[in-house]
């Protein structure tokens, strides 16, 4: 099967009954990747499995959402795009752009010894909390952080 020939792939999937919204191939254009993105329809969530059509396997995953973060103030939620806030360094946390002369990093959002997004940060774990619960119960992000509140260190 081709990169851009999706037709065997959508048939086998569709065998059980699944309805699918949208097949596309992952990647720029000119630069696709062998990874494909298949958007299901009422369809529920399934195990992880693997699944075989024209001599080639596949294996097929739930996707997982990854928590949005600021590259303009640092903070979790939004995109630099949608920021209205200060822009703040990525190693200090100060309201400065360009080159940090902090040789220590400080968290914008928790205050603690490390960048944003470090995995023991309190704020991204909080974040990977709210991504799931959404993901899990079918709730807005608004809702998710209400749930989750964030505990500094």
């Amino acid at each position: 099967m081709s990169l851009w020939d999706n037709t065997k792939l959508t048939e086998k999937l569709t065998e059980g009954g699944d309805k699918i919204s949208k097949v596309y191939q992952i990647g720029k254009k000119g630069n696709k990747t062998h990874k494909i993105s298949v958007v299901l329809s009422d369809a529920p969530l399934k195990p992880l499995m693997q699944i075989g059509t024209s001599g080639t396997r596949y294996s097929l995953e739930q996707y997982k959402n990854k928590p949005r973060l600021c590259s303009n103030c640092k903070h979790w939620g939004h995109y630099s795009t949608k920021c209205r806030r200060q822009t703040q360094c990525n190693n200090c946390g100060g309201k400065h752009k360009g080159v940090c002369k902090r040789l220590k990093p400080e968290c914008a959002q928790c205050h603690g010894p490390h960048r944003p997004k470090s995995p023991t940060c309190p704020a991204t774990i909080r974040e990977y909390k709210i991504i799931t619960e959404m993901e899990l119960r079918q709730i807005d992000y608004k809702t998710a952080r209400k749930n989750n509140k964030l505990t500094k260190p």
